[in-house]
């Protein structure tokens, strides 16, 4: 568990289900990540990696847009 965290702790043997928000914000640090220090894999990977990242992000906005017009 991360320091920074603003999560309940959990208990022994819990699962914790991040909210959208969560979700989000940890493939936006991924995308970071890749970004500036994506020179260390391959070109082919990174590409890979950044278009699966945008691509789940694009899904986790639609989701957050509907699950707030419901």
């Amino acid at each position: 568990m991360r320091e920074n965290s603003d999560e309940a702790p959990q208990s022994e043997g819990e699962i914790h289900i991040p909210s959208l928000a969560e979700v989000e914000r940890e493939l936006k640090r991924m995308k970071l990540i890749l970004e500036t220090k994506g020179h260390l894999i391959d070109p082919h990977m990174k590409a890979y990696l950044l278009q699966e990242i945008l691509s789940l992000l694009n899904k986790v906005s639609t989701s957050a847009e509907s699950s707030t017009s419901q």
